[in-house]
């Protein structure tokens, strides 16, 4: 008989466990840093997830990176995320300092996940010189996707530049400088922005960064809001 599969996509296994790992008190980064998931705790600690529909060698690849930067910058603690382990091979990623994490039991149409043989083995700390960097907002992409999207820098000054033109119907390019994105970019002729003269550039035909992330953007507009209302 056929095996009923637990997930259909990756998306949905990182759904799931992003779920659960929020409820386990963990802020959880999508597509940060070159991992599927960033887990943050309150003090700072991370933890690297990678996500596949089945336990491999590419993914266990990804989650121990490159030589240069298992020992540079990286996560405290790595892990995969898989729907179902592999005992022998599960015992192996923790004596090479992975942790392997799954499904373990529904409840209410919810799972919970445990980290394979947590009984046995602690989870490794990698002690990076320097942890990853994060976003300065949560970002508010799906995991474990195609072609991701990711919440970069510069995506976060695309949403501030957006931001002004719905506050005022314009920007200039000092304003656009001042969001950390290249003016050359937003004021080229293919029309990002039009011109109104006086050096003032109106909405145009940019993407539209606000709709890839409409709860970062709805926080960056009441920050634009709020921080006009207090120089009034």
């Amino acid at each position: 008989m056929k095996r009923e599969k637990r997930f259909e996509s990756e998306e949905a296994l990182c759904e799931a466990f992003a779920s659960w790992a929020r409820g386990q008190g963990f802020t959880v980064y999508a597509e940060t840093a070159g991992w599927d998931m960033l887990l943050v705790t309150d003090n700072g600690l991370q933890l690297g997830i990678e996500a596949k529909l089945a336990l491999n060698l590419k993914v266990i690849s990804q989650a121990l990176g490159s030589l240069y930067s298992c020992v540079s910058v990286g996560p405290d603690f790595r892990g995969i995320l898989v729907p179902a382990g592999d005992p022998a091979v599960n015992a192996v990623l923790a004596h090479c300092g992975i942790s392997v994490f799954s499904p373990s039991i529904r409840r209410g149409g919810n799972w919970d996940f445990q980290r394979e043989g947590h009984y046995e083995f602690e989870l490794h700390d990698w002690n990076p010189i320097r942890r990853c960097d994060l976003p300065e907002y949560v970002p508010d992409v799906p995991a474990g996707v195609p072609a991701p999207r990711t919440l970069s820098p510069w995506k976060v000054g695309a949403l501030r530049v957006l931001a002004l033109l719905e506050l005022h119907g314009f920007v200039t390019r000092d304003d656009v400088r001042r969001c950390r994105n290249d003016p050359r970019r937003w004021c080229a002729s293919d029309g990002w922005l039009s011109p109104l003269g006086n050096g003032r550039w109106g909405p145009g035909t940019a993407p539209r960064f606000d709709q890839q992330h409409p709860d970062v953007y709805a926080q960056i507009l009441a920050e634009a809001r709020a921080k006009e209302a207090s120089t009034r």
